[in-house]
C-alpha cells in the first residue's frame, strides 16, 4: 500500500481498469467473424484465443505508466509470456495438421480415393488460411501494444528472456521487430 500512495492516478491499476479490459474482451467475444474468417478452425475460434489476446492487448495499452513499477511490469511480462506460449501451441497444432494433410495427399496420390484426399486437403488449406487471418487480427493488436511499450522504453525484448535476457522467444522477437525506444515514460 505504501507504493500506491506515492504513485499518480495514471500509474495505479484499478478495478475500473480491470472492468474496462473485461468489456474489451466481451466485445471481442461478441464480434462476428469477418466473411474471410468464417471457415476458420472452430478449435481456435471457439477457444478463448480472442479473449486472451484482447485482454493482453488491453493491458499493453491501458495506463502504461503503471509499468514503471517493477511489480506491474513483471505481471504484464508474465501475461505476455502466457499468451505467447498459448499462441505457439496453437500454431504448432495447425502446422502439424497441415503436415499430416499434405503427407496424406502424397501417400494417396495415384491411388483410388486419392483425388478425394487431395480435395479435402484443399478445403483444409482454406480453413487454415481463414484461421490464420483470425489469429492475426487479434495478434496484431497485441504486437502493436508491445511495440508502443518498447518505444516508450517500458519493456524490451530482454524482459521476455528466460535467463538474464537470453532465450527470447522467436514470437516475441518477431512481434517487437523494428521497435526501438524513442521516448521515456518513467522519470
Amino acid at each position: 500500500m505504501q507504493v500506491a500512495a506515492t504513485l499518480g492516478d495514471t500509474q495505479i491499476w484499478t478495478d475500473d481498469d480491470t472492468r474496462h479490459c473485461e468489456a474489451v474482451v466481451r466485445a471481442a467475444a461478441q464480434t462476428p467473424l469477418a466473411p474471410e474468417m468464417v471457415g476458420a478452425n472452430s478449435a481456435v475460434t471457439d477457444s478463448n484465443f480472442a479473449a486472451l489476446a484482447s485482454m493482453v492487448a488491453c493491458k499493453t495499452t491501458t495506463k502504461i505508466a503503471r509499468l514503471c513499477n517493477p511489480d506491474a511490469k513483471a505481471a504484464l511480462v508474465a501475461d505476455v509470456k502466457d499468451y505467447v506460449g498459448r499462441l505457439d501451441v496453437a500454431l504448432l497444432g495447425l502446422k502439424a495438421q497441415t503436415g499430416l494433410m499434405d503427407m496424406m495427399v502424397g501417400v494417396t496420390s495415384g491411388m483410388e480415393g486419392g483425388d478425394e484426399v487431395k480435395g479435402g486437403n484443399a478445403v483444409y488449406h482454406m480453413e487454415q488460411d481463414a484461421t490464420m487471418l483470425y489469429i492475426k487480427s487479434y495478434h496484431d493488436k497485441v504486437a502493436a501494444g508491445l511495440k508502443a511499450l518498447v518505444r516508450a522504453n517500458l519493456v524490451s525484448p530482454g524482459d521476455f528472456g528466460a535467463f538474464m535476457s537470453m532465450g527470447v522467444p522467436e514470437t516475441i522477437d518477431n512481434m517487437l521487430k523494428g521497435a526501438v525506444p524513442d521516448h521515456t515514460v518513467c522519470v
